[in-house]
């Protein structure tokens, strides 16, 4: 047995509670680095909405086969040896997980941004009959057993639609059409819903072998808590925000909820935010059972001029490094480390120039990170802004045909010649990157 001391309070931690934490912590963990390494590759798996649509229910596949052979192995750990990939996945799994709703709140706006008001009414029905044989988690199990697609209700509902995107020929609704769909996938809140759906779907497979072994009378072998105590406890630090309990009272109370619930984030949230100066033994709480909490760093008030001083200096130390800390954020995602963005921002640099584009099809905000400090890139800037400055003035003087088709020609070299440049800058950016890598 496992033994906490928080403000003078024992808090033991049976043995069968220690191993399902063992377990739990596996599991959270690799629903953590599955959901990251989804959220920061986000722009490599998909260059817009409409392969959302059709890639991501095939990426969440590979994920569930690969976390289910993980559950078996821990099945077999504990001398379950006679089920099946296809058993687990239909019996325990599929009411463990919530998938199809998950993706079906940003696939919903999909469908209803490409479907016309009738075929959109179709599509719905037809999604929410539930038919084709859609599991109740989003996957088929015998396509999910043999490596084939998952088949989502969005695909199944095109089958039965007829009218998709009928106005297509419209020029009016189509640049509607790919407005919304630009701006759905831009949104960052997409990502990050589909990212946690996707930590969702790892992590959950974890109560699913708690339900394989508790099936089987094997004994108490893991001691998770138990619904009844998990809402005891989120009563008491509802009641605590609530101020309904005495201020004296308030470390015991959270104490108790911890006993009850040892997973309830908001607890250990509320008493290292509210008690910072004696958070040191709940730390060790939190570390062991693996909360996941936003601290709040608490700054003290500036009453002296010296601290004033010292305040200003430590922002213009910290303006020294504002390049650096935004070169760690590629895409929208900010990495613990400059090494980690480039090296993602090193994967997308290399498929964009494999894939031919443009300079301007490309992500323009990243692209100025990597030629800010590329004396070619500014030199053709320059060049490009000045001789295209004179280039301007000539279509101002009389007679003003010559002067228009003056500055057609200069800019039909100097954008060429500027994205030569800015193309060679990429291309020696990413060696260097290989090689440092």
């Amino acid at each position: 047995m496992k033994t906490f001391i928080l403000d003078h309070i024992q808090i033991d931690i049976t043995e069968e509670a220690e191993a399902y934490n063992t377990l739990r912590n596996k599991y959270k963990k690799k629903a953590k680095a599955i959901s990251t390494e989804f959220n920061n590759k986000w722009g490599l798996l998909f260059e817009n909405i409409d392969e959302v649509h059709e890639k991501c229910p095939n990426i969440a596949q590979e994920y569930l086969l690969d976390i289910v052979d993980t559950a078996i192995r821990d099945l077999i750990a504990v001398e379950i040896t006679d089920i099946s990939d296809s058993k687990f996945i239909s019996d325990y799994v599929t009411p463990r997980i919530t998938w199809q709703s998950d993706f079906a709140i940003i696939d919903d706006q999909y469908m209803e941004i490409i479907l016309d008001s009738d075929a959109y009414e179709e599509y719905k029905k037809s999604r929410s009959s539930g038919g084709g044989g859609v599991m109740g988690g989003g996957f088929g199990v015998e396509g999910a057993v043999a490596g084939m697609a998952i088949a989502t209700a969005a695909n199944l509902a095109i089958g039965a639609v007829s009218g998709i995107l009928n106005a297509t020929a419209d020029g009016i609704r189509t640049i509607g059409v790919n407005k919304l769909k630009k701006d759905l996938f831009d949104n960052i809140q997409t990502r990050k819903h589909l990212a946690e759906s996707i930590y969702n779907l790892v992590f959950n497979v974890h109560f699913a072998v708690l339900d394989v072994i508790k099936s089987r009378n094997l004994g108490h072998i893991y001691e998770n808590v138990p619904v009844e105590q998990q809402e005891k406890s989120m009563s008491i630090v509802e009641n605590i925000k609530r101020k309904r309990i005495e201020i004296n009272n308030i470390k015991s109370s959270l104490i108790d909820a911890i006993k009850l619930d040892r997973y309830n984030n908001e607890a250990y949230s509320y008493w290292i935010n509210n008690f910072p100066s004696d958070s040191s033994a709940i730390d060790t709480l939190v570390d062991y059972f693996c909360i996941d909490i936003d601290k709040q760093v608490i700054s003290p008030s500036l009453s002296e001029d010296s601290d004033k001083e010292k305040l200003e200096n430590t922002n213009n130390e910290n303006n020294s490094v504002v390049d650096e800390l935004d070169e760690q954020v590629f895409d929208g995602v900010k990495f613990d480390t400059v090494a980690e963005a480039n090296k993602v921002r090193a994967q997308y640099v290399d498929k964009f120039l494999k894939s031919g584009k443009k300079i301007d099809e490309g992500k323009k905000n990243e692209f100025k990170k990597i030629f800010k400090n590329d004396e070619s890139v500014s030199s053709a800037d320059s060049k490009l802004g000045c001789i295209g400055g004179l280039g301007c003035l000539t279509v101002f003087i009389p007679p003003f045909w010559p002067g228009i088709i003056i500055f057609i020609i200069i800019m039909s070299i100097l954008i060429p010649y500027g994205n030569s440049k800015k193309k060679t800058a990429l291309k020696n950016w990413l060696k260097k990157q290989q090689n440092y890598q």
